[in-house]
């Protein structure tokens, strides 16, 4: 468990979003980073479906822009992770509230 509450995670998860699309390419071009940060927005998905969308707003562009192999393999691989913490880790029951 992250958070304590839903009202603590309501809170820190759009904080996260923004910063993850500051470091992913979306709000800020990657090449404006430093090295070790363009690093490490490229390991998160959303670096990956930012370029592939952008891709689709150059002149003459035509289909998704998601066709680098890099790109959707990325996408595929978080998507199946994500999936696997989910299937272990989600539970109908709430959790005993910690003492």
């Amino acid at each position: 468990m992250f958070t304590p509450t839903t009202e603590s995670a309501s809170t820190i998860g759009p904080f996260v979003a923004v910063m993850l699309s500051f470091v992913s390419g979306v709000f800020v071009s990657v090449e404006d980073l430093p090295n070790w940060l363009e690093a490490v927005g490229k390991i998160f998905p959303l670096y990956h479906l930012a370029e592939g969308l952008q891709t689709c707003f150059v002149t003459g562009a035509s289909g998704t822009g998601l066709l680098s192999g890099q790109n959707v393999t990325s996408l595929l691989v978080w998507g199946v992770a994500g999936l696997l913490v989910a299937v272990r880790r989600f539970q109908w029951e709430p959790q005993a509230a910690a003492a």
